[in-house]
Parts: structure tokens; sequence; C-alpha cells
């Protein structure tokens, strides 16, 4: 009786524990879930073996107007592409529905998922932080080349081009650069950082326009998260002696997953968790963690490795939250990944992109005035408070947006809530939406999730798109749209729906200096006061 209830207490099973190498004969090497419609999966080829990748399927639709940076997921321990099936499935709704085309890519490293698997000694004892890394670089290798050929047989096909800054690429031709968002999750998260900070992603034609951190291991190193670890588990060395030092021992038990993984409540259905187990790897690499035990990334060149910072314009976006390109998402119920620790790193990167902008000024065309050659000198904004989700307010300011996933734990892509979590690198990708082509600015009106708005008074979405010269149109709330300009002043107005499409054709066709009529005929009056064209459709509240 006293051994079974020392195996309750212990949650000690070896069903999960595993030396041996996965059968050769079979491949890919362990059974993987089927895709939800919309995905599809590749292999990559690599010297050592095959890598498995996910990807969101092509639509045909793409044009400049629609193209989005391309989102690349890169799991944590244990992990693999298939931890990120919702998170693609919902974004590969969203392309269906919105005509919009989000490419995303999810990539299994080695001893993970579907690819290739080392043995047993050679994954936990000489299996490298680096060795992983280079998994994910041939990741993103194969999604810039297949993002370049998409883009080419749209060319092709007589399509809009995506115009972009043109080089030369490895055989001569000429090619362009691919903007891409890397979203790491855990120690994923902590690769993604070694990646920008070590500068690995030279010469592939890419240009990260965005960093998104989910409960990712902190770039200043992961110490505290393992003493949260053994606090929670106060046999954690004693299983891991029963085990003989397996890797896997600390999360062998589905309630040793549940505990550290979700948020440990009854909404998580057994059912999942236990296919979610049958997905993680049969072994981890040791020196993984350990490569990132103590710092391992320098926040100043993660920042100057990432694009995009010049598009800020003016002081007041910067309050509204619009000059972020690092997103850290921790999950409200995460028990290692605490919140604390993830506010620590969303600090962290704000000091760096102070000292960056201040006092080395590395970081240039942030402006703090509204004037369009007025750049930071003396100050940087603080924090402030946006939108956010579930009663929770995010923070945002200093490049840096810090958001939390309501009720999830430490894999909140796939626990309770996870919808929240993905509609916050929405987010993110809405304040890099503004994109030029054939010198006029293209924008899509959407909400704050960037989903496309719908006409006042019906429930479909229905795109609405303006073609207007160097006029932005921004959201400051559901039913509030702001359009800026340099010099030009009015205040908030009512007005239907038809004025704003209006406005973009007749703005359009007249002259920068013709823009103030425009506006008075599309109901927008001047007013000296502010610095903005607001305009708020009938039948909303005041």
């Amino acid at each position: 009786m006293s051994f079974l209830n020392l195996n309750l207490n212990l949650n000690l099973t070896y069903q999960n524990i595993h030396f041996r190498h996965p059968s050769s004969s079979s491949s890919p090497p362990i059974p993987l879930p089927p895709l939800p419609p919309g995905i599809s999966r590749s292999f990559i080829p690599t010297p050592h073996g095959d890598l498995e990748i996910l990807h969101t399927a092509t639509t045909t639709t793409t044009s400049s107007s629609s193209q989005q940076p391309a989102l690349f997921f890169i799991h944590g321990g244990m992990g693999s592409a298939s931890v990120w099936l919702e998170y693609l499935s919902f974004f590969s709704e969203q392309q269906q529905q919105q005509q919009q085309n989000i490419p995303c890519y999810a990539i299994s490293m080695r001893g993970h998922g579907g690819s290739w698997y080392p043995s047993y000694l050679r994954m936990v004892y000489g299996t490298t932080k680096g060795d992983l890394t280079g998994d994910v670089v041939s990741g993103i290798r194969w999604a810039v080349d297949r993002e370049r050929g998409q883009r080419k047989q749209l060319q092709q096909l007589g399509r809009e081009g995506i115009k972009g800054q043109g080089k030369e690429g490895r055989g001569g031709e000429e090619w362009e650069e691919v903007e891409m968002v890397l979203i790491g999750h855990s120690s994923g998260g902590g690769l993604a950082q070694y990646i920008l900070s070590a500068g690995l992603l030279g010469g592939l034609g890419v240009k990260i326009k965005g960093l998104v951190l989910m409960g990712a291991v902190p770039g200043f190193g992961s110490i505290p998260i393992y003493l949260t670890w053994f606090r929670l588990d106060p046999l954690f060395a004693l299983r891991l002696l029963l085990h003989l030092g397996h890797p896997n021992s600390p999360l062998s038990h589905p309630s040793l997953v549940r505990l550290i993984f979700f948020s440990s409540n009854d909404l998580l259905p057994d059912s999942y968790l236990s296919r979610f187990m049958s997905f993680m790897s049969r072994y981890e690499s040791l020196l993984w963690p350990l490569g990132m035990a103590r710092s391992f990334a320098d926040p100043k060149k993660v920042l100057l490795r990432i694009s995009g910072w010049e598009e800020t314009t003016t002081k007041q976006e910067q309050k509204q939250g619009q000059e972020e390109r690092v997103l850290v998402i921790a999950g409200q119920r995460d028990k290692i990944m605490t919140q604390p620790i993830m506010q620590r790193l969303a600090d962290w990167y704000r000091a760096a992109y102070q000292r960056l902008v201040v006092e080395e000024k590395k970081i240039d065309g942030v402006m703090v005035g509204s004037g369009e050659n007025e750049t930071v000198d003396e100050e940087v904004e603080v924090e402030v408070e946006v939108e956010g989700s579930g009663g929770f307010k995010d923070t945002a300011g200093r490049g840096v947006r810090f958001a939390l996933v309501p009720g999830a734990g430490h894999h909140c892509q796939n626990d309770v809530g996870w919808e929240v979590g993905a509609r916050k690198p929405v987010c993110l990708l809405n304040t890099l939406r503004i994109k030029w082509c054939a010198g006029w600015r293209v924008a899509i009106l959407r909400d704050e999730y960037g989903v496309p708005m719908s006409r006042v008074g019906e429930t479909s979405h229905k795109v609405i798109q303006g073609v207007i010269p160097p006029v932005k149109v921004h959201l400051i709330t559901d039913s509030l749209l702001q359009l800026t300009h340099t010099g030009i002043s009015s205040h908030a107005t009512s007005m239907p729906i038809t004025n704003i499409l209006l406005l973009s054709f007749v703005a359009s066709a007249l002259s920068f200096d013709c823009l103030s009529t425009a506006l008075s005929y599309a109901g927008i009056k001047p007013n000296t006061d502010t610095e903005r064209y607001t305009y708020k459709p009938t039948g909303t509240q005041k």
C-alpha cells in the first residue's frame, strides 16, 4: 500500500520513457497527426536527414494589397510543428475568409515531430543549441525560397507583383527580400532571440519585421525558470533518478504535463491532453536548455536586426503603441515562464531600445514630434496601456508590447483561450499593414485584431480598400478610424461608410494641395487644434 502511495505521489510511469531510436524503416519515424484543411506538410532535405515543416496553402488571389509578412513558428522543448496546428488553422481561415495572404510556416527540429531522429545518446548528450539553430535556419531558408517562388509565379500569371527591394540572388538573378515575423515558444523563443543576436540570417534574403516571444526563455538566462520548476515539483530529482536520468522524466506523466504546460483546470479535456502527449518527442537534448541557462543573446543586436523601426512617423503613433516590433506574450497561469519573468523580458528589450534610440542613436527614423524631420534626442515614450483582452490591458511602448492570454498556462497556443493568443500576432501585423505600392499607400480598414471591418449594421465582414495618397488609415477603437497626414488637421465627426470610400477616390484623383477640399466633401471639417483626421461611422456610440 505504501508503494502505491509512493507511486501516486511521484506520478511515476515508464510508459513515456524511451531509450531507443524510433523505427528507421518508417518515414516519418513516428505517427503524425492528420492535418486540418488548408495546412500542408513538406520535408526539407538536410545533410543529416529530412526536417518536417507545416505550412498554409497558397492563395491565388495574392496581391500587394493583401500580402502580409510570413509568420515562422518555432516550437519549444518536447514540442514539434504540431503544437502550432491551432494557430495555423486560425490563420488559414483568416486567409480564406478575408482574401488576405498570411503565409505561415512551422518547423520540427531534429528529434521532434516528423523530422529525422538522432540516437538517444546523440540527441540527449550531443545535440547543442547550435545544431537546433541550424535546423531553424534551414526551415527559414526553405520558407523564403517558397515565398519567392510563389510570388514569381504570380508575376508570370500577369498578376500584380509584390514591390520590394530587389537584390542580386545567389544565382546572379534578381530576387526580393521576403518579409517575415519570427514567433517562438518557450525554448524556441530562446532560439529566435539567439538567431537574431548572432546574425545567422544574413544572405538568406529575409527581412525580419517583427519578433513574437510566447512564454519564451529570456535572453538573459533561464536559471530562475528551473528554480521555479523545482519548487512546483519537489519530487523532480527523485523521479529523475528512478528514470535513470531520462530528460523526459519531468513530463512523463499526464498530471505532470498538465501541471507544467497547462493551466491545471478542468476545462482542458483529458482526451486532448492524451493526444498532445502522443506527439511529444521521445527524448530531448540536455545541451539545449543548458546552452540557455546563462545570458545567450544581446538585446540591442536583436532589435537592430529587426527592420521597420523607421516606419514610425510621429510621437502620437508611439503613444498608441504603433511602433512595436517585439511582442512578448505570457499565459496568465503560466507557472514556469511566470508573468514577472515575462514582464522582465519585455523591460529588458525596452531598456535596450531606450539605449539604442536615445544614447547610441542607432535606430533611425523614430519620431517624437509631428514634423517630418524631428527625431528622438532626449526621450522615448514610456509604456502606455492599450486595449487587451479578457479584462487585461496590454502595455505598449519603447518598441515592445506585453500581452497576457487570460486563463492560459505555458502552452498558451494549445491551452484554453488559445484563440485570444492567436489574435495577438495579428495586432502586430496590424502595425505593419500599411505597404508601399507604386508610390501610393494601400490601406485595408481593419478592427483591432486585423479583421477587415464590416459595414455598420451588417454581420458579414467585407473588405474595404482605399488607395490614398500619403494619408494613412489607422484604427483607434472598434469604430473609430483615423486618417493622418502631417500638417493637416480636423476633428471627429459622424459620416456614413460610403463617404470614406468617396474620400479614397477623391483624394486619389486630387493633388495633396486639394486634399482639404476633398475632406470637406467627405464630411470632415478642418480644425487646427489637432493633428488628426478622424472618422466615426454613423450609428456608433459617441
